[in-house]
């Protein structure tokens, strides 16, 4: 669910990083 609304909002930056125990995930940062 959260995914979906992630992806229909509107964001001017989207970063992919490692965290600390070694798996990827997306940090999104909302053009609010």
């Amino acid at each position: 669910a959260l995914d979906r609304e992630v992806k229909a909002a509107t964001y001017h930056q989207l970063r992919v990083e490692r965290g600390d125990d070694g798996t990827w995930y997306a940090r999104v940062y909302l053009d609010l």
